[in-house]
């Protein structure tokens, strides 16, 4: 009959203590490092029309927006993109 650790899946691998130290360490600095940050997600590089179905609006608002300069915009016609922050 199997033993627990064989059922559970798991399997243990013996490290020197001064590895397992510095591994503790790093997790400690770079828990340090990430205290109080915020996730701020990417912004979306989209098309005139995804950009207009998303925000609800006509496509000519969106270009009007990116030429006045309300959103930012790359490219020009068909290649036109628009950055669309969610």
């Amino acid at each position: 009959m199997p033993n627990d650790m064989e059922m559970t899946g798991q399997s243990f691998t013996l490290v020197p203590t001064a590895w397992l130290k510095r591994i503790e360490g790093r997790i400690g600095e770079l828990d340090a490092k990430i205290e109080g940050a915020t996730i701020t997600p990417a912004p979306q590089w989209l098309t005139i029309s995804e950009a207009a179905r998303k925000m609800d609006v006509d496509r000519t608002t969106i270009h009007r927006w990116a030429d006045t300069g309300r959103i930012e915009a790359r490219g020009s016609g068909k290649t036109r993109r628009v950055k669309i922050n969610d």
